[in-house]
């Protein structure tokens, strides 16, 4: 099995303007805002080569809305996904 690194990386935010404001002065990089109407929730995909993806609570009662709001008040922001890239995801599992 080979690695390839990093696919992306995901952080759940409490205020996503502020955490795009940041990372594109930290980082110089732009996003795109992409929503899901059905998971209700928006993420923040950055523009580059990096996998960098800002998540904020947007609903409680969609599975992947409620996890973020879930991940948010239990453990503050940070990290929710570190994806990797592999070339053989059977044998990495």
């Amino acid at each position: 099995m080979s690695f390839y690194g990093l696919d992306r990386v995901a952080l759940v935010v409490w205020d996503m303007d502020k955490a795009i404001s940041f990372f594109t002065q930290v980082l110089g990089v732009d996003f795109d805002v992409v929503e899901d109407q059905v998971e209700q929730i928006r993420v923040a995909h950055a523009r580059n080569k990096f996998g960098l993806e800002l998540m904020p609570p947007v609903s409680t009662t969609a599975r992947l809305g409620a996890h973020v709001t879930q991940l948010l008040n239990d453990k503050g922001e940070g990290i929710d996904i570190v994806a990797v890239r592999v070339d053989d995801i059977e044998q990495a599992i």
